[in-house]
């Protein structure tokens, strides 16, 4: 008996204009810093999952994020595993940069080390916790399967991302997500 898998036509949508920023800007800008600082830190503890072990070198690091752009400054500190929001303003690590240029290393759009080198996005203080958050982002790589099983849950979650990528749809949200953030 020969089994195949499913057929799933490519979908072909209109090229679309990029979605302006200003809704995005509008909403980070008038939201508190420790409200974003605790979603950021949940958005990233449940990317990384069961790869907390990750994180283990940054244990009892603080680290800050700000959006230039934004004017948002997010203090976070790594402990017990997990990434947690800071209430105080030291930290042993700073990176900066436009809200774009910070969500395409997020979002592994773009190589960490092109952002740092072409001054997009700036480090500020300890240089071993510079080079150990590097470390941790050369290792993300975002998989729609798993994202999606966490999202979604076990059962719909693979066979949503599945349709995703068959049907070409993963592949035009990336494009659109880039054309949205633009290219610097």
């Amino acid at each position: 008996m020969n089994i195949h898998a499913p057929f799933y036509p490519q979908i072909r949508l209109p090229a679309l204009p990029s979605l302006p920023r200003w809704p995005l800007f509008l909403a980070l800008r008038s939201m508190p810093e420790p409200l974003l600082a605790d979603a950021a830190a949940r958005i990233m503890n449940r990317l990384l999952g069961e790869r907390s072990a990750d994180l283990a070198p940054l244990e009892g690091r603080s680290l800050s994020i700000e959006g230039t752009d934004v004017g948002k400054r997010l203090h976070f500190l790594v402990a017990g595993g997990k990434l947690r929001r800071n209430s105080t303003a030291m930290t042993d690590l700073g990176i900066r940069g436009t809200l774009a240029d910070l969500l395409r290393m997020g979002l592994r759009l773009e190589d960490p080390d092109t952002l740092f080198f072409s001054r997009r996005l700036r480090l500020e203080g300890d240089t071993a916790t510079g080079l150990s958050v590097k470390n941790l982002l050369d290792g993300l790589d975002l998989d729609w399967a798993e994202a999606c099983q966490r999202l979604l849950g076990p059962l719909a979650g693979p066979a949503v991302a599945q349709g995703l990528h068959r049907t070409g749809v993963a592949a035009l949200l990336r494009d659109r997500l880039e054309r949205t953030l633009g290219r610097s």
